[in-house]
């Protein structure tokens, strides 16, 4: 079933902090970056609410996950750790959260993010434990958890996903050496993992919008180091389809099943689409 997913931006660019949620569920989710005190106060009435959370680095892969009857307070605590980039801050929206559902939902955020191995979670120097449930407490605590997930994979963080780069070991590799850039990575089946220490073109084409040079200069400060000019990526990041990630990387329209080529020339559409 397709599903409606809202996004309002508290700030001028895409990569600012932001509410998402969907239409008739009641979770929804604050992405906080860390010294937005402008977003903070705006929002302060709406995070005084009890919520499961997540701090956490993409860049160092660092991240600690937590609950709390106040959401606001507890950011005000956690100000000062310097590990965290982003806040995640998963709410119900009709209020329906309590102490148990909370505690419980921290647990299996925990225990899962920790199966994944994706972040290093050495900030939380105590294992969330799950709580005594009954099945009324118990199972819209996991329903309201995999909207938690969902949500989660949609701003692009991957705590929760099973694919990590270790597993895609044996997945082809395809690269993109087109227009002054030298980039590689994997398809997934949810988008294309780009892998880190790849080259983006060093300029964007003439013909590239507005939109598009905004896009990529926040892509560039964020997730690229500059080595002699040339803007590398300093961590993997997934795209949300092969030619979003060439475009990025080519500096104009692309057709990513096309740009991106195997070790033996083969193309993505070649190896994926005609077998």
């Amino acid at each position: 079933m397709a599903k409606i997913v809202h996004t309002i931006l508290f700030g001028e660019n895409i990569d600012s902090s932001r509410q998402v949620y969907i239409d008739n569920c009641v979770c929804q989710l604050f992405l906080i970056r860390h010294d937005d005190n402008a977003t903070v106060s705006q929002l302060a009435e709406d995070i005084d609410k009890p919520a499961v959370y997540i701090l956490l680095n993409r860049e160092t892969k660092k991240a600690y996950i937590g609950q709390t009857d106040s959401f606001k307070k507890r950011l005000q605590q956690h100000w000062n750790r310097t590990f965290w980039t982003e806040a995640l801050c998963f709410q119900a929206n009709d209020n329906s959260l309590h102490l148990t559902s909370i505690h419980y939902l921290e647990a299996l955020a925990y225990d899962l993010a920790k199966k994944v191995g994706n972040y290093d979670l050495s900030e939380n120097t105590q294992i969330p434990k799950k709580p005594a449930t009954t099945p009324q407490h118990r199972i819209p605590a996991e329903q309201f958890f995999e909207y938690v997930q969902f949500l989660t994979h949609f701003i692009g963080c991957d705590i929760f996903a099973t694919k990590t780069k270790q597993m895609l070991s044996n997945a082809p590799v395809f690269y993109c050496k087109q227009s002054g850039c030298d980039a590689k990575g994997v398809l997934v089946e949810d988008g294309f993992l780009v892998f880190s220490g790849s080259a983006l073109r060093p300029d964007v084409r003439t013909s590239a919008k507005p939109l598009f040079r905004e896009q990529r200069k926040v892509f560039v400060e964020k997730y690229c180091n500059m080595v002699k000019g040339i803007p590398v990526t300093k961590c993997d990041y997934k795209f949300t389809s092969p030619s979003i990630a060439a475009a990025m990387f080519i500096g104009g329209n692309a057709n990513g099943w096309t740009e991106w080529k195997d070790a033996d020339g083969k193309t993505l559409d070649q190896v994926y689409r005609k077998k």
